[in-house]
């Protein structure tokens, strides 16, 4: 019996020892499939850009040809005197507008006395102070848009662009 004690011990230390050297190992192992993975990634995997920038640059020739092309259309400049006190002011702008299609450009054509009379109206309402910085004539822009947006039926105005832009 003294004897089967010590064996008993010495084949409980070999179990862990077994189990010890297993745990290594699958350590070891693991260890090793992560820096596998990292110098793959790091240094042989690469992401397929070219074919990315391919589909992109498709999908954007697909966009423009099936947008509308964009019209032009110049107005004559306007002459109006600004809302300051006694009116000595004026402001001289020209104005160019970018809408949607050449329909909308034939409709602007058609209906120019309505729209200058709504530019004029619009223009003469203005103080200097208002129209004076660019913030101002961002905000001018931006109503300016609106109003003919909201005048014109069979299209949008885009873009209102000052090509002359003088006040006195």
């Amino acid at each position: 019996m003294a004897e089967e004690a010590p064996k008993a011990e010495e084949q409980k230390k070999e179990k862990k020892d077994i189990v010890k050297l297993l745990m290594i190992i699958t350590q070891l192992i693991t260890l090793l499939l992560v820096v596998g993975m990292f110098v793959y990634f790091k240094f042989f995997f690469t992401i397929p850009t070219v074919h990315t920038k391919n589909v992109l640059e498709e999908a954007n020739v697909v966009k423009e040809a099936t947008k509308p092309k964009q019209a032009v259309v110049k107005l004559e400049p306007f002459v109006v005197n600004l809302l300051d006190e006694g009116g000595r002011r004026f402001l001289k702008v020209t104005i160019d507008l970018v809408v949607e299609s050449e329909e909308v450009s034939k409709e602007v054509q058609e209906r120019l006395p309505e729209i200058r009379d709504l530019i004029i109206m619009c223009l003469s309402d203005k103080s200097f102070n208002e129209i004076s910085d660019q913030t101002g004539k961002m905000r001018l822009r931006k109503e300016l848009r609106l109003k003919l947006n909201n005048l014109l039926k069979k299209g949008r105005v885009n873009k209102v662009l000052f090509t002359e832009f003088v006040v006195q």
